[in-house]
């Protein structure tokens, strides 16, 4: 589950800044952060703030009297992830959810692999994505994918999923660290 809030409670009530979070910390996942990471991710996001609503996925969000975006659950990255579509632009706004081949660097060079804390809950949020009818995604990490390369892009992340489970099913002892890191362990 993930929480909306405030950003500051000064503002008036017809003010509303949407700010998603994970309930579950990092830490309490086994997300491997480091304690000084932690701190870091905490200081950075500053303190907490009174939470007016909560999302799961299935909810949909009043952006105007015409329009609405729809909460998915999308998880797979992370247990609690959300994700905000808007059927009239045909646009999905993903954060962290999808990866592709890899994590890019600000100058798109591949910098970490996909990090994924549930190989089935990932497959699951890509097949779903794949069912909905999406012109654009916005995301955390990528450029903005439009047309035909928002196909391409759910295709390679999906391939990338297969090519590292066969990767772990030809000689499981000498991959357990790529397994690993690729979600593929018991």
């Amino acid at each position: 589950m993930w929480r909306a809030g405030p950003f500051d409670d000064r503002r008036p009530r017809s003010s509303f800044c949407l700010a998603l979070q994970p309930v579950d910390s990092g830490a309490r996942r086994g997300s491997g952060l480091h304690a000084e990471a932690s701190a870091w991710v905490r200081k950075m996001v500053g303190d907490p703030q009174r939470i007016d609503q909560t999302f799961v996925g299935g909810e949909h969000i009043r952006v105007d009297d015409e329009r609405s975006l729809q909460v998915l659950h999308v998880p797979g990255h992370s247990d609690g992830h959300l994700a905000l579509y808007d059927p009239g632009n045909k646009a999905v706004f993903v954060g962290d959810a999808l990866h592709g081949r890899y994590c890019p660097t600000t100058a798109g060079e591949p910098a970490l692999p996909p990090g994924y804390y549930s190989v089935l809950a990932y497959l699951g949020t890509l097949q779903m994505l794949h069912a909905f009818d999406i012109d654009w995604i916005y995301s955390g990490h990528w450029p903005t994918y439009h047309g035909s390369q928002v196909s391409e892009f759910l295709t390679e992340s999906r391939r990338f999923v297969d090519n590292a489970a066969a990767s772990c099913l030809e000689d499981p002892r000498k991959a357990s660290r790529r397994c690993y890191a690729a979600g593929l362990h018991g």
